[in-house]
């Protein structure tokens, strides 16, 4: 399932931008299937990166605006490199900076903010450790007694 339409593309870019990218035989037609399947290989690697956090493929109907955004940058990256256009600068430091984001959110630093995404580990409800002055802990391993800062065996 694409996270992005060809009116989102439009949108974002401007209808000039899109057609250099997408009319591939130049008859100022938009060549749909080079959209669809950028847009799908897209898709494939925003599910690959967030499949361990969060059910995968998102709601259509509420596709949180972060992924739409990295959706675009990848099509775009995708339809300049299948189409010959070239991947600019610009196009492929949009393309790192939508992986990056995307490592981000699979790691679970940032949060999409969605259902089975809380932020606080994964979907499978495993818990993410969090640092208590000089212990980490979470909910399966409470602080330890001893520690650094604390050699008396009370709890700081």
């Amino acid at each position: 399932m694409a996270y992005v339409t060809v009116q989102d593309l439009i949108d974002r870019l401007g209808e000039d931008e899109v057609y250099v990218l997408a009319d591939r035989d130049r008859d100022g037609e938009l060549d749909q299937a080079a959209i669809d399947d950028a847009a799908a290989d897209a898709a494939a690697e925003i599910d690959a990166y967030l499949g361990k956090r969060c059910t995968v493929p998102l709601d259509a109907t509420s596709v949180p605006r972060i992924i739409k955004r990295i959706a675009i940058d990848l099509t775009v990256y995708r339809l300049a490199d299948i189409g010959g256009v070239g991947g600019t600068d610009p196009r492929r430091q949009r393309y790192e900076d939508a992986i990056a984001l995307l490592k981000r959110l699979a790691s679970g630093e940032i949060s999409l903010g969605i259902g089975g995404d809380d932020g606080n580990g994964d979907a499978t409800g495993q818990s993410t450790p969090e640092i208590i002055g000089d212990a980490i802990t979470d909910e399966n391993n409470p602080p330890r007694i001893f520690g650094r800062r604390n050699r008396s065996g009370w709890p700081v």
